[in-house]
């Protein structure tokens, strides 16, 4: 099957604006916080999922997998990484409680063993929670591997029902949020999102999402409308409230969808730099939160202020990330069975 660089080209713009995001946030910099407008991340990385999901399950393909197969490889590319960097938080923690003769409180481990399946934002402790806070699309994505087999047995039966479904979801969500006098668990009401974000990629797969390019831009613009519209109203950024959250993501997708040549054609121009972006993303997004605090840190602790500080934590925080992705890149390459390609098909030269 050949590999679609578009749907690359959407996960590598994703991982990049996330971690731009995350230290113009820290610095104040970069239009913040209106650049939280530009492509929200993680809609394109669901809808992206849900995409590759319908490729790998669908049986009418060469490729095609079977549940438990679709699951049980899924389920380790996502925890591996993951419980390699909640390990290596944990261990931190420890070592500052040492160092701070236990005054801190930096690990608290009924936290930590509730942390190691995500159903909720994933803690350490109060103290160091910020270090795991930007994890809070774990539950949604595990949630939605589980349920992709059947969500795409039942989009082969009646391919309008996912969308549906998950569509009707959202709405009675966000109602019950709007009216009730009570509050929903946030993982129910990202889920509601992120699940209608994944089975829109089904669309995209297979060809249903793809329209003339006059018709995307007319859908982006009407919902550009919409979200100033409600923007007017709520005074929100996109990843603090839903309702924005898809408005926004809905429109930047139907602009990226409606430029998809031109973007598949750098995709495939820059497939080499563009391959090592994608085979590390979900590292990249683990460890770019906690190398921006840590950069943040760093130019606190040396008093610097202003131009000084900005760019201490830009420096110091990319600076950061790569050498986390050089050492725990290895940890996403094994989950996905990379590392063993390599040594298979180095044993094989050597012969």
């Amino acid at each position: 099957m050949t590999r679609d660089r578009f749907l690359d080209m959407l996960r590598a713009i994703a991982i990049v604006r996330v971690v731009i995001v995350h230290m113009s946030g820290a610095t104040e910099t970069l239009g913040w916080p209106l650049l939280a407008y530009v492509a929200p991340g993680m809609p394109l990385v669901f809808f992206v999922s849900g995409s590759l999901a319908l490729a790998s399950l669908d049986p009418r393909r060469e490729s095609h997998r079977s549940d438990a197969s679709f699951r049980r490889d899924r389920l380790r590319r996502l925890l591996v990484p993951y419980w390699a960097f909640i390990a290596t938080i944990v261990l931190i923690g420890v070592a500052w409680d040492l160092a701070s003769e236990w005054a801190d409180d930096s690990v608290r481990w009924s936290m930590v063993a509730r942390s190691i399946v995500p159903l909720a934002v994933p803690r350490i402790s109060p103290r160091v929670g910020v270090a795991t806070g930007h994890l809070w699309f774990m539950s949604s994505f595990l949630v939605m591997t589980v349920l992709a087999p059947q969500m795409v047995r039942l989009y082969r039966r009646l391919s309008w029902a996912p969308a549906a479904i998950t569509g009707a979801t959202f709405a009675v969500v966000q109602s019950v949020e709007a009216f009730a006098e009570f509050e929903l668990p946030h993982e129910l009401d990202r889920l509601s999102l992120f699940a209608f974000c994944y089975v829109a990629g089904f669309w995209y797969q297979d060809g249903r999402a793809l329209w003339e390019r006059s018709t995307h831009v007319v859908v982006a613009a009407a919902l550009a409308v919409v979200a100033v519209a409600y923007h007017r109203v709520d005074r929100a950024i996109p990843n603090a409230t839903e309702p924005m959250h898809a408005l926004v993501g809905a429109a930047w997708l139907q602009v990226l969808l409606a430029a998809r040549p031109a973007i598949q054609w750098v995709g495939e121009r820059c497939s080499a730099v563009l391959g090592r972006i994608t085979k590390r993303t979900l590292t990249v997004y683990l460890w770019g939160w906690p190398t921006t605090m840590a950069a943040s840190r760093l130019a606190r602790s040396l008093s610097w202020t202003g131009a000084m500080r900005t760019a201490c934590i830009y420096v110091a925080g990319l600076g950061l990330l790569a050498v986390a992705v050089a050492v725990f890149g290895s940890f996403e390459d094994q989950a996905a069975g990379r590392a063993r390609v390599r040594r298979i098909q180095t044993e094989g030269s050597l012969v």
